[in-house]
């Protein structure tokens, strides 16, 4: 990662600590809350500043070269380069097309329209990102975590989803379309107005009145356990 970058982002992060950083005790509480329902984040026991995050903006070579370095922990097995950790950093309209970005830490983020199509972010962690409007045409998203993310108008086409899990999310008009769902976790989820083909049927859970348009229904119905899933999904027309 180029040191303008990386002197940006610890600048923005500020403390690494919640217990090193400089709160209240309300505010040491609200932020620990804010990432209690994703241990990752929790363990890392760190505070982002959120505002300053959002307001800095990498510059499309700073996060080709943050790819680069990321390429290079994965190859060597963490021996060398850098893990990409661009959690809570706007980058919107970017384009991340074909990059591998295995085990990236993106949640946070804010990625309404980058271009991730093909890209491979399997064990990715997207929870709380904004994905609204992103391409993730035929990404790898295998394992992939979206907890309490945005994908309004997402284009999953192509994409495989498989062994993922999609919790507590909103992916309201987003295109599923070829996408591979053998496997994925899917709970308390709405895909309101999502299109849908039979790959759906290979999901394995469907939990918490995941929501789904009347016209997923047909597709739904060939899940050899729908039965089972039925209540557990809603509806609307």
């Amino acid at each position: 990662m180029i040191p303008s970058l990386k002197k940006a982002l610890a600048e923005a992060r500020g403390p690494r600590s919640f217990d090193d950083a400089d709160l209240t005790p309300e505010e040491r509480q609200k932020a620990m809350d804010d990432v209690a329902d994703y241990p990752q984040l929790a363990r890392k026991n760190r505070m982002l500043r959120r505002e300053d995050l959002y307001n800095y903006r990498p510059t499309q070579e700073e996060v080709d070269e943050a790819i680069k370095d990321h390429g290079i922990w994965l190859s060597s097995k963490g021996r060398d380069g850098l893990q990409m950790d661009l959690a809570g950093i706007n980058m919107q309209g970017l384009d991340l097309s074909g990059a591998d970005l295995q085990k990236a830490d993106l949640s946070l983020a804010l990625l309404q329209n980058t271009n991730f199509s093909g890209s491979n972010l399997r064990l990715a962690g997207l929870a709380f990102a904004n994905l609204e409007g992103a391409d993730l045409s035929g990404a790898n998203l295998n394992k992939g975590k979206f907890w309490h993310t945005k994908a309004k108008g997402a284009n999953f086409s192509g994409a495989d989803l498989r062994y993922a899990s999609l919790a507590k999310s909103g992916f309201t008009g987003a295109d599923f379309t070829g996408a591979k769902w053998t496997g994925a976790f899917l709970e308390d989820s709405d895909f309101t107005d999502a299109q849908f083909d039979q790959g759906i049927a290979k999901a394995r859970v469907f939990r918490g009145n995941t929501t789904f348009s009347l016209d997923a229904l047909s597709w739904l119905q060939l899940h050899p356990r729908w039965d089972h899933w039925q209540n557990s999904v809603k509806i609307v027309s």
